[in-house]
């Protein structure tokens, strides 16, 4: 996989767990906050209130007044967070409902006859301090507030609210959330993006294009100079194609050297057992001579001179005898040829090496002379 294939499924990996876990926490941060503030609300609803309340309880403990009666049709029953309330007084006697009905029942006799739990009015009584608590369908809040003068319970407003308002603004902000993210992570990963593919993918693309294009010929880049990291590997490249060329140069040199001692070694061995007349050529594994006392074929340079610069194709003996020596290293291939009218014994060996520098021998011996050494 590409820089790029790799950079997007990382970032994409990165946006989405931090996605999830950004927005789950900013849901229940949502939440938690909208909760607060209802709560606090639906408290200074009541408390602003209070003073008329507690006036009336200690007024008429049993029959509500007209002055409560105006803050509980206007205040509470108006407000459309409320869903429903009931109002007792300290002698745990509904003092007021929507439904006149449970008007002056008991709190356990209204209780069986409602769904109310009375646990939370319970607690707001011994704690004299009001206690909320979130039912179990998660819609609604019970909120029980104690009206108390001096420590003494005076009464209780057991509200019921609705959560109604928390959840669709909850749901508003995480979805205002969760498109700014979208949005943020957009457009760094474009941006990212666009500085990766243009920064690094494009000259790295750059300079694999001029390194494929290198030669052994050449050895050279040709490449835009650049003060960051791709510059400096494009530098370091060409610094060495460079120490390349240098020791290239130098091994072309150690090889030149090297071929001039190994002629000046053969012409000084074979100049000393070669009798008077007697030929003899040196070629290498790719049948460049490196020594030779026959003439040169007319036109051929004296610089590399090639086996069929010295034996044309006339000489078919002498480069099949040379073939057969390929085969058989170290061995004596005997075959017989006319140089410049004269009858010539051809005798060629190869001098196998371990290595890959291999030596074919071509001695041509005078017949005659033979001819004469036998008498």
């Amino acid at each position: 996989m590409n820089i790029a294939g790799k950079w997007i499924l990382w970032f994409g990996a990165i946006g989405l767990y931090a996605g999830v876990l950004g927005g789950i926490h900013y849901h229940r941060h949502f939440e938690q906050k909208f909760d607060t503030v209802l709560k606090s609300q639906m408290l200074d609803v009541v408390h602003r209130r209070a003073a008329i309340m507690i006036g009336g309880l200690v007024k008429r403990p049993h029959a509500i007044t007209i002055e409560e009666y105006d803050v509980l049709k206007h205040a509470i029953e108006q407000d459309s967070r409320i869903a429903s309330f009931v109002y007792l007084n300290r002698f745990g006697e509904v003092r007021w409902h929507r439904n006149t009905e449970f008007i002056g029942l008991r709190l356990d006799e209204f209780s069986l006859r409602t769904d109310l739990a009375p646990g939370v009015i319970g607690q707001a009584i011994e704690t004299k301090k009001a206690v909320v608590r979130k039912l179990p369908s998660a819609a609604f809040y019970e909120i029980a507030i104690p009206f108390a003068v001096r420590g003494n319970i005076m009464g209780i407003l057991d509200l019921t609210v609705s959560r109604k308002d928390v959840i669709a603004r909850t749901a508003s902000a995480t979805f205002k959330y969760t498109l700014a993210t979208v949005g943020c992570f957009l457009f760094i990963g474009v941006a990212g993006f666009l500085f990766l593919q243009l920064s690094v993918i494009a000259p790295l693309r750059s300079l694999r294009d001029r390194i494929e294009g290198v030669s052994l010929k050449g050895l050279d880049i040709v490449f835009p100079e650049r003060n960051d990291e791709v510059g400096g590997l494009a530098l370091s490249f060409s610094a060495l194609l460079g120490t390349l060329r240098a020791e290239r140069a130098n091994v072309a040199v150690r090889d030149r050297q090297r071929g001039l001692s190994e002629r000046r070694w053969w012409n000084t061995i074979l100049t000393v057992i070669l009798s008077g007349g007697d030929g003899a050529v040196v070629i290498d594994e790719d049948n460049i001579v490196l020594y030779s006392n026959l003439p040169v074929a007319e036109g051929s340079s004296n610089v590399d001179l090639h086996l069929l610069d010295l034996i044309d194709g006339s000489h078919q003996d002498i480069l099949r005898a040379v073939a057969v020596a390929y085969e058989r290293p170290n061995q004596v291939v005997e075959s017989r040829c006319v140089l410049e009218g004269v009858s010539h014994l051809v005798k060629v060996t190869q001098l196998e090496n371990e290595g890959e520098l291999r030596r074919t021998l071509i001695l041509f011996e005078r017949e005659e002379v033979l001819e004469l050494q036998v008498a």
